[in-house]
């Protein structure tokens, strides 16, 4: 993770709720613990801040928007926000969109197939069908967790991540004492899962969701 990132991340995605809760009437909008208290019978049209938990899974949502239904009988649509700083977006900034609404269809016991990133200076927004990367997301957290239960931590595996991570010293030490550090420094020390990154063992966890 490049130095200030998770900084950057935090500032773009306060400011952008900023925005959006201004569109929106006091008593059509729930914060945090209040939007997701009420989440299946809610009437809020925008939830900010939503920690999203499912039988196994748990992500932080910047925002969600619900969409009545237009016809009666018929269930309201859920659509995580996600906020990205940069103004050029990747397939990760997908993929961790596409695992919030995993992790809101498994809550609501629905599916949420549409999610928005709302990135760079200007605020342009991109919808995304996450229904179409839901295979690659499920994917990846059975690896995850594949990794997380496993007794003994993963290889040390230097690669060049290394270089912008604060534990590379304690990683690069690790290596030169099992003698495995080579004159090509291939970086060991991270497992590094398209986007979703974890840090196991003599590093530390960190996921990115």
């Amino acid at each position: 993770m490049p130095p200030g990132y998770e900084l950057k991340t935090t500032s773009s995605a306060s400011k952008g709720q900023k925005r959006l809760v201004a569109g929106v009437a006091p008593d059509k909008r729930a914060i945090g613990t209040q939007a997701m208290g009420s989440l299946k019978p809610a009437q809020w049209r925008l939830g900010i801040g939503c920690a999203v938990q499912s039988q196994n899974l748990e992500c932080s949502c910047h925002a969600v928007e619900r969409i009545p239904s237009p016809s009666r009988g018929r269930t309201a649509q859920f659509v995580p926000i996600r906020f990205v700083f940069r103004n050029k977006l990747n397939r990760d900034d997908k993929l961790l969109l596409a695992f919030d609404a995993r992790v809101l269809s498994e809550a609501l016991s629905r599916e949420a197939g549409l999610g928005k990133i709302v990135y760079g200076e200007n605020y342009a927004t991109l919808k995304v069908k996450t229904s179409a990367l839901a295979s690659d997301v499920r994917k990846l957290t059975d690896k995850i967790g594949t990794l997380l239960a496993s007794p003994s931590p993963p290889d040390l595996v230097l690669n060049r991540h290394c270089a912008e991570c604060e534990f590379q010293n304690r990683c690069r030490q690790k290596e030169i004492e099992k003698d495995d550090l080579d004159s090509t420094i291939k970086c060991r020390g991270l497992a590094h899962v398209r986007g979703l990154m974890i840090v196991v063992g003599v590093c530390q966890f960190e996921q990115m969701l």
